[in-house]
Formats: structure tokens, C-alpha cells, sequence
């Protein structure tokens, strides 16, 4: 029995015998795994991203914002807020309503804002629901303490993402 001619020369006295090219087989098995991906249909988890928005300063400190929504392992819409450079803002100084939409319908929210509870330099707040299949997107309103009351902005929306996948 010879052994295949890997690493050797054929005038190492060692009989060459057909070895199948690596670009063939990586061919069949790319062209396998897409049937296998097709027959099942979509099934990979997904999140969309809006864009970040930028607001500040209130009392010092400057923010941005962002909404997102993600399919897996449920529906669920985002909304974050992040302090520049790290800082820390004290309790209370941010508010965030996320909000998930089934294209431009309301579908779920919570029932009022949710503030930081102590201090923090991030903030995200998710709200879960499904209002059916179909296209679904996040758009937020976030709040910004300015030392007498909040300013309200909202977040861009996100790109819209399948439900179910």
C-alpha cells in the first residue's frame, strides 16, 4: 500500500497516486452547506443598529444615544445610552423609554421611563413583545437631567429586522 505523495518528491522513489484538490472540496462542501442553510430557511440571529445620536452638555456631561432590536433568542427592542469619556453621571440623570415597533406601529413599551438607579456611565433599557410576523424596528426617547428638569430626545430608528427570522 503507498502513501499518498504529501510533503514528498516524486524522485523520493514514492509512487504518486491522485489526491483530490483542496479547492474542489472546499467547493462541495461551501455549495452542501448553502443547500443545508436553504432547505431550513433563515434561522441565524440577527440585530439591527440605528445610528448613534449626540446631545449634551446638561449639567456637564455629554451623551449619545442608540436603538436596536434583535431577534434572538426573542423579539426584543433596545434602547442605550452612553456618557462620553466614561464618566459617571450620579442616579436619576438618565431616562430611557424603549419602544418596538412593527414597521411604523407601536408595539410594545414600557409603562414609563426607566432611570439609572446609581451612578453610571451606560444605561440600556430592553422592552420584549411580537405583534404578529412581519418587519420590526426600535425607536427610543431618552432623557438627560439639566439640573431643573429633563430634555427629551429621541434615538435614531433602527433598520427594520425580520420576525420570526
Amino acid at each position: 500500500m503507498s502513501r499518498p505523495l504529501i510533503g514528498r518528491r516524486a524522485s523520493d522513489g514514492v509512487r504518486a497516486r491522485h489526491l483530490p484538490d483542496r479547492r474542489s472540496k472546499f467547493a462541495v462542501i461551501a455549495i452542501a452547506g448553502a443547500v443545508v442553510v436553504s432547505l431550513a430557511g433563515p434561522v441565524l440571529a440577527a440585530t439591527a443598529y440605528g445610528d448613534w445620536g449626540y446631545y449634551g452638555p446638561h449639567k456637564g456631561y455629554y451623551y449619545r444615544n442608540q436603538s436596536y432590536v434583535s431577534n434572538s433568542p426573542s423579539l426584543v427592542a433596545r434602547s442605550r445610552v452612553t456618557v462620553r469619556y466614561n464618566e459617571q453621571v450620579p442616579s436619576g440623570y438618565i431616562g430611557i423609554l424603549p419602544r418596538l415597533y412593527k414597521n411604523t406601529a407601536l408595539c410594545a413599551q414600557p409603562s414609563d421611563y426607566r432611570y439609572n438607579n446609581g451612578p453610571a456611565t451606560a444605561y440600556d433599557v430592553p422592552v420584549y413583545g411580537s405583534c404578529g410576523s412581519g418587519a420590526y424596528n426600535s425607536y427610543g426617547v431618552t432623557k438627560a437631567w439639566t439640573g431643573t428638569n429633563y430634555a427629551a430626545y429621541y434615538t435614531f430608528r433602527s433598520p427594520n429586522l425580520n420576525y420570526p427570522a
